[in-house]
């Protein structure tokens, strides 16, 4: 059950984030040059990445935990991937502040500030908080969330003053990060800079079909001349649903006959949809039902993640691809619906 921010939290949260905007910490870190902080009884930390270095978007990006530092990397190598921008945008958990226009803002955001007696004049100026998660739409963060990005501003604050003050910096480009946390021993916060030792490559299993009948029928199955485009595609709109305390964003799987110039199948998937169930379950029904495809293309990591060891069994090729075919099929497809 969501339970909303205090007005007294809220204002907590806009005074140590006025605080941080006036330390300008985009003028020394980029968004690239992350800040991991140990918050109070947390056994992970979380990672700051400061936006605005090249004077468009100014905003604080917080990523909890090492899965959260996994979608960073994701967004970060889009391009590897060839994923569409607003695909990793809404896969992300992650928790973010931004210096905008009032147009950006939305309604409880606007209520919030006009409790709080706050006034925000010009382009650029009004602060705003968006709390992402997957398969939801951008929403005003809750109390916990409020919570975190306060403590973690608050520690912020003192690691950029550091970083001005010439007293504190980190060898970035051989994979260094600015580092905050308690030291018992002191009875203080530290800070210093050390490379990241974990691995921070957001990772999707492998999966392994268990069914040997199964996997027999499906790669004695004959071929045909197929070759399918798979996708999945967020809609980019709000659905309110009472199942859940905040809007949900759709997203919809959906293979397509490069060939016949057809779509196979668009399912609209909920929440609690598996993106490994949805392929795997294309997959069989349409070998079964056709034949094995000469070719699979796609640019998703759950479509090789899920597919790869299938395909290899079945001699069928998956191919990476960008799919650009697939961004106007897309593209068409929402003019249609809104």
């Amino acid at each position: 059950m969501r339970e909303e921010a205090s007005l007294e939290s809220w204002r907590a949260l806009y005074e140590i984030t006025q605080t941080l905007g006036r330390l300008e910490p985009w003028n020394d870190l980029c968004d690239s040059q992350l800040v991991a902080i140990y918050l109070k009884d947390a056994r992970e930390p979380v990672f700051c990445s400061i936006l605005g270095n090249a004077k468009s978007c100014y905003g604080i990006c917080v990523y909890e935990g090492f899965s959260g530092l996994g979608d960073y990397s994701m967004i970060a190598g889009a391009d590897d991937f060839g994923l569409p921008v607003e695909y990793v945008m809404f896969e992300q958990s992650s928790l973010c502040c931004y210096w905008g226009d009032r147009e950006e803002t939305s309604a409880q955001h606007r209520r919030v500030i006009k409790d709080l007696g706050l006034s925000f004049r010009g382009k650029g100026r009004w602060i705003y908080f968006n709390s992402y998660k997957p398969r939801y739409s951008p929403y005003i963060p809750d109390a916990r969330e409020v919570k975190v990005l306060t403590e973690t501003f608050n520690h912020l604050a003192e690691v950029v003053r550091e970083v001005k003050d010439g007293h504190l910096w980190a060898d970035f480009n051989h994979g260094e990060l600015l580092w905050r946390k308690y030291d018992p021993e002191s009875g203080k916060y530290i800070n210093w800079a050390q490379p990241l030792k974990e691995d921070c490559q957001k990772t999707y299993p492998l999966v392994e079909l268990h069914d040997d009948i199964l996997k027999r029928k499906l790669k004695n199955r004959p071929y045909n001349d197929a070759e399918i485009m798979i996708d999945f595609v967020y809609l980019n709109t709000s659905i309110r649903d009472k199942a859940h305390d905040r809007p949900t964003n759709p997203l919809i799987f959906i293979a397509f006959d490069v060939l016949e110039d057809q779509i196979i199948t668009m399912n609209l998937m909920d929440v609690e949809d598996s993106e490994v169930d949805i392929l795997i379950n294309f997959f069989v029904l349409f070998v079964e039902d056709y034949g094995k495809m000469q070719l699979i293309k796609a640019r998703n990591p759950w479509v090789f993640a899920t597919l790869e060891k299938l395909c290899d069994y079945c001699d069928i090729a998956l191919e990476a691809d960008p799919l650009t075919e697939m961004d106007q099929i897309i593209y068409e497809l929402k003019n249609r619906m809104f």
